[in-house]
């Protein structure tokens, strides 16, 4: 049997300047090898103007765990420090913070992301409004390690559109940040919380599916309030594991047994075009690594998706003249490159 995490400090004092006569929300920080970020979280959350807040920290049996401990040392008992044992990724961590929570409300906060500082009292704002509502998102932006450089916001890049229902999110109409939630700890609790076993990527949009299929409504606003940091190293790797992340719950999704038929044709089309989005990104990266035959394979069964003539070429191409197709990709790509430091 687990033990259960180890809670270093329990209490949060009152701060001066905060308001102070809302719902509690429980703001859940998941931890691993987050010691280099997780201070600008955390500033974030401590110059929120809403309250009463509790902060809980989760240390997913990180390597880096001593320094970790030495950053939230600052904080003080401001932060509630749970420990895991094992590592059991994202999902995992925000259900032992879930379940330790005390508000009526939860937060969750990426330790390398961050808050502007009326975030809760904004979100909160508009639950007072909407108090149908057990879910409401905003806006977030992406921006570089490093350089600082926002590269896209979630409202431009996968804009929302009419009511975030099921159905909705199926079809990509809505797309959930979850670092921009604020949702009623109990609907998650109803819901089932999160599925670890859905792996480190896509276990939020898994979540997000059963609220709103449990009839859990959920609301969204425009306002800019979170930014997420984006590492060069999973530039690359990122969007492949995401798309897989999504096949995974729609999969999982398929087998309910009180799916409409609707809703069955919607996992289905949109399965079918999540699918071709990945072998098309497979083929690129299998190409700039000169594994042609692999390449081959998947700008296929893209192809059999989006039958352009641009896929046909490259499909034609990977059988005729492969290396001759692997040169013209690192030429386009060194000129993008090149061609960015000058657009900044």
């Amino acid at each position: 049997m687990q033990r259960q995490p180890e809670v270093l400090t329990t209490t949060r004092p009152r701060e001066p300047g905060r308001q102070q006569n809302g719902a509690m929300v429980s703001v859940i920080i998941p931890a691993y090898r987050a010691a280099r970020y997780i201070a600008q979280a955390l500033d974030s959350v401590v110059a929120q103007t809403y309250g009463p807040i509790e902060i809980i920290v989760v240390n997913d049996a990180s390597p880096d765990s001593e320094e970790l401990e030495h950053v939230l040392s600052r904080f003080g008992e401001r932060v509630r420090y749970l420990r895991r044992e094992a590592n059991g990724g994202p999902g995992a961590a925000r259900n032992t913070g879930i379940m330790a929570a005390g508000g009526d409300y939860l937060a969750f906060l990426d330790a390398d992301d961050y808050w502007d500082h009326t975030f809760l009292a904004d979100q909160m704002a508009y639950v007072e409004c909407h108090p149908d509502v057990a879910l409401v998102y905003c806006n977030a932006s992406w921006f570089l390690e490093g350089s600082g450089q926002v590269i896209g916001t979630l409202m431009s890049v996968m804009a929302s559109h009419g009511e975030a229902t099921f159905e909705s999110l199926i079809r990509q109409d809505c797309t959930i940040g979850t670092s921009a939630v604020v949702v009623r700890r109990q609907a998650v609790l109803d819901a089932g919380l999160f599925d670890p076993a859905i792996g480190n990527y896509s276990e939020d949009f898994d979540l997000y599916l059963r609220l709103t299929k449990s009839g859990a409504r959920v609301g969204y606003h425009r306002k800019l309030l979170v930014h997420h940091r984006v590492h060069a190293e999973s530039l690359t790797a990122e969007p492949v594991r995401l798309l897989e992340g999504v096949l995974r719950v729609l999969d999982k999704t398929a087998g309910r047994p009180d799916l409409t038929d609707p809703q069955r044709d919607a996992l289905a089309t949109t399965r079918l075009r999540i699918a071709a989005e990945l072998a098309h990104l497979q083929a690129r990266l299998a190409l700039s690594r000169g594994d042609f035959a692999i390449a081959l394979q998947n700008a296929s069964a893209a192809h059999t998706y989006y039958r352009t003539w641009k896929l046909k070429a490259v499909v034609l191409a990977l059988r005729l003249f492969p290396a001759l197709l692997r040169h013209v990709d690192r030429v386009r790509a060194e000129f993008a490159r090149r061609r960015a430091p000058a657009a900044r």
